[in-house]
């Protein structure tokens, strides 16, 4: 049976990484019909999975055209979604990949608008329509239920992963550690309100201006310049990079002091796992899904309240003072239980839902 997968995120954030670790772990390439919008997603899928039909669907997503163009191109019998923006009116066997409901759940920051209702209208028919669904956390499973409803199909939780080959960083960083040079903070994540970047900086801020960190953000602005660097033009301790490559990225984790995520609200949280697994040093909120990825009682990240601007710092602080014996062991400690969660797993996984 050919399995159509819509690939037209394939380059967005967290869900685009998702896809693309997936499909490069996919087993059986010529089951595959692949939509993609860009013509760089179609060149990406052709290298990838040779053998896999390809069709281009230029509908944008979360709206009335991608309802009907996708309608119009599916032909197979099955269709894996992997974010919740699935064709209400499809009729055949629906696999969706559910990372989250924050629009659903943070009205305050997401708004009453057209998206959200878009996402109520969609997830509602996801529970009416989906013959298998994945989760990428308990949580994410939880808040399905609540805001949306209980689901009467199968479910299972497959938790993201990182690269099994990730190294551990070099010793010139434990050495470094708790020392007086200036240190690097690093925060990745779409710059959305629930991401709480604004708080992130004014925590910060007199770290920055006494001269003793930097703070390196990198994801896409979304208006963040407005809010944030403006009001601090000519403060260098602040620096708003944007998109980078995948490359980029992992040598921003590698080479960084501490890295922290402030998020409100979260369905996963991959670049904690992505900070981790290359030993860097991780600061994170106080909500229930890291609890539930990162236990606390594992002593593998550091916990902070997101809304306290004092918590943020003042845990910040105490991890860029550890001691080199105290970082090193805590980072092949993080290392270890990230590198666990490897891609590999999670493709096999899903792919055992996808299949069969």
């Amino acid at each position: 049976m050919k399995i159509t997968v819509d690939c037209r995120m394939l380059f967005s954030s967290g869900i685009g990484r998702y896809l693309r670790e997936i499909l490069k772990r996919c087993p059986d390439p010529e089951r595959m019909v692949l939509l993609y919008s860009e013509s760089d997603a179609g060149a990406w899928l052709r290298e990838t999975l040779p053998g896999a039909g390809l069709i281009r669907d230029r509908s944008a997503v979360y709206g009335v055209r991608e309802q009907v163009s996708r309608l119009a191109k599916v032909k197979s019998q099955r269709l894996w979604v992997p974010h919740y923006n699935i064709p209400i009116g499809w009729r055949g066997e629906l696999i969706v990949t559910v990372h989250d409901v924050a629009h659903l759940a943070l009205p305050e920051i997401f708004g009453c608008g057209l998206r959200r209702f878009y996402a109520k209208l969609v997830l509602g028919a996801v529970r009416r329509r989906a013959s298998k669904v994945i989760f990428v956390s308990r949580f994410t499973r939880s808040e399905f239920e609540r805001h949306v409803g209980q689901l009467n199909c199968y479910c299972r939780v497959i938790w993201n992963g990182v690269s099994s080959g990730q190294p551990l960083r070099s010793e010139v960083h434990f050495a470094n550690a708790g020392s007086t040079r200036r240190k690097t903070i690093l925060a990745v994540g779409n710059h959305k309100g629930h991401k709480n970047l604004v708080r992130l900086v004014e925590a910060l801020r007199p770290m920055g201006r006494a001269g003793t960190v930097d703070l390196v953000l990198v994801g896409s602005n979304d208006g963040l310049r407005d809010r944030v660097e403006l009001p601090y033009s000519g403060e260098n301790w602040l620096k708003v990079l944007g998109k980078v490559s995948d490359s980029s990225l992992m040598e921003l984790y590698a080479t960084a002091d501490l890295f922290v995520m402030p998020s409100l609200y979260e369905g996963f949280g991959l670049p904690v796992l992505e900070a981790m697994a290359v030993g860097c040093p991780t600061a994170i909120s106080n909500i229930p899904v890291f609890r539930e990825i990162w236990p606390p009682a594992n002593g593998l990240c550091d916990y902070f309240e997101p809304l306290e601007p004092s918590s943020i710092r003042s845990v910040c602080e105490a991890v860029l003072a550890r001691s080199p014996l105290d970082s090193r062991r805590l980072a092949i400690n993080a290392h270890a239980y990230a590198i666990d969660l490897s891609w590999d797993r999670t493709a096999s996984r899903t792919w055992s839902v996808v299949l069969t």
